[in-house]
């Protein structure tokens, strides 16, 4: 049998009350995803109880009764990672398909930004969209508060992980100008965000921790809903294994790029 937590917080948007999915204090890793019933994914209202049986009108004991899988592709989109599929950031980005291509270009420089309001930046508060609500804003004293990104996903394990250094941020930030590169390489023009900020974000933040002392930290497995990819001593391994998964998602196509040796397509 598995137990279920909840907790509760306030959406972006439009401040209504988020619930994540429930979070399994079973022996495996939590799982959850924010969601807003009003607004990001409330196509998915079914799916969620679904899947998790959390809707008293569709009851079930537990996850393993259901066959739908934990990870739903239309939440994946609410989340953001760094695939680490090798070692070198360059080839990393070039064994990458052509969705996540697009895709993590902005997620990196996302993450990035987010690397210099938070490290460099004052932490403020300013109007929601809809002018109801305070939310929390970090802003830049300089030029590069016009034009990065601002801040987003800040608990994110891969956000803290280009924080904590000026090579984890040097490494990440190599991996997003390849991933521009390879989206010139695979389509023939220039990524949008590449075009505003591949300058801005060359310059590690001024307070970032550099020097000798501070290597590379281990790499980050943002995989917690899939476990069993999970390999602490080997993160390519994990990342190599977690991106099988997403073959059961969408089509996984590799433009100008022969498909990686180590993928196995399994239809």
């Amino acid at each position: 049998m598995i137990r279920y937590d909840y907790e509760q917080k306030r959406c972006n948007s439009c401040r209504a009350w988020l619930f994540d999915t429930p979070r399994r204090t079973c022996d495996t890793d939590a799982v959850w995803y924010w969601w807003c019933r009003y607004s990001h994914v409330r196509r998915n209202w079914t799916n969620i109880w679904r899947v998790y049986g959390t809707h008293p009108a569709n009851p079930i004991k537990s996850v393993a009764e259901t066959k739908i899988p934990l990870s739903v592709s239309s939440f994946e989109r609410f989340c953001v990672n760094i695939f680490i599929l090798d070692k070198d950031p360059r080839i990393a980005a070039q064994l990458q398909c052509d969705k996540h291509v697009v895709k993590m270009i902005v997620e990196s420089a996302q993450m990035l930004s987010t690397a210099h309001r938070m490290l460099d930046g004052v932490e403020t508060r300013r109007k929601s969209k809809s002018g109801k609500t305070m939310t929390k804003y970090w802003e830049l004293p300089d030029l590069r508060e016009a034009s990065l990104y601002k801040a987003v996903h800040m608990g994110h394990p891969c956000t803290v992980w280009t924080m904590q250094s000026d090579n984890n941020y040097l490494w990440h930030y190599e991996h997003f100008i390849a991933l521009c590169k390879e989206y010139t390489y695979r389509y023939n023009k220039v990524h949008a965000t590449d075009t505003k900020l591949r300058k801005d974000l060359c310059q590690i933040p001024t307070n970032i921790r550099s020097g000798y002392k501070y290597l590379m930290t281990p790499f980050p497995l943002a995989m917690q809903h899939e476990p069993q990819c999970i390999h602490h001593d080997d993160p390519v391994r994990s990342y190599k294994e977690y991106y099988q998964t997403k073959q059961s998602r969408f089509n996984m196509v590799w433009t100008n790029r022969e498909i990686p040796k180590w993928f196995v397509k399994t239809s």
